[in-house]
């Protein structure tokens, strides 16, 4: 970066290799999933991805996330305010060959849809404990709704978190479908953000 005076983006392999030890590792710490990565120290130049043809199984660069974690993943490409993600062919179509692995179609076009309808302005970090994250988009002004995005890689958990005093009373959805509980945000502008065991969560008001 310093050599191109830090006008070169870079495909962010450190968050890469996060992702896929977390996948691997039940005593992984996410408080930890950035360390190490361009997002993290220049945010404004991080291709950020999941996997590749490269990281795929029978690559020689072989560190393919595993199928359970690939929302989580995704989630934390395609939901958050910094990097440019990008989506692997094989992840959104399925990966054939001896070994064949089904592609997350749904999933990730579900994510891009609460991107596109949901993920903007500024953020706040929630990074709980080593099981539970989560952190808040506030919106703009031309996408003024707000996002709370929570995810567990151990058991049913739930994560109080701040979307604003002016969302008193309203209701949240969560926008992946996973949970169909609903959540009334208190006067204070906190709601107690619920997500299953092992996914992701993202709740907004339809």
């Amino acid at each position: 970066l310093y050599e191109t005076s830090y006008h070169t983006d870079l495909f962010d392999t450190g968050l890469h290799y996060n992702l896929e030890a977390a996948s691997q590792d039940d005593n992984f710490d996410m408080r930890k999933i950035f360390d190490g990565s361009v997002v993290q120290e220049h945010s404004h130049l991080a291709v950020t991805f999941v996997d590749n043809h490269d990281s795929q199984p029978g690559q020689s660069l072989e560190s393919f996330v595993q199928p359970w974690f690939k929302k989580i993943a995704y989630g934390i490409t395609l939901l958050r305010r910094d990097g440019y993600p990008c989506i692997f062919y094989g992840d959104y179509y399925g990966i054939r060959g001896d070994n064949p692995i089904d592609g997350q179609k749904e999933v990730i076009d579900n994510l891009i849809w609460v991107r596109k309808s949901y993920a903007y302005g500024e953020q706040d970090d929630y990074m709980e404990d080593p099981e539970l994250i989560g952190w808040v988009r506030h919106g703009s002004e031309d996408h003024p709704g707000k996002l709370a995005v929570v995810i567990s890689t151990g058991d049913s958990k739930t994560l109080r978190m701040f979307v604003g005093e002016d969302q008193a009373g309203k209701e949240y959805s969560d926008l992946t479908n996973g949970n169909t509980n609903k959540i009334v945000i208190d006067e204070e502008g906190y709601g107690n953000f619920e997500v299953g065991p092992g996914t992701l969560a993202a709740w907004g008001e339809k």
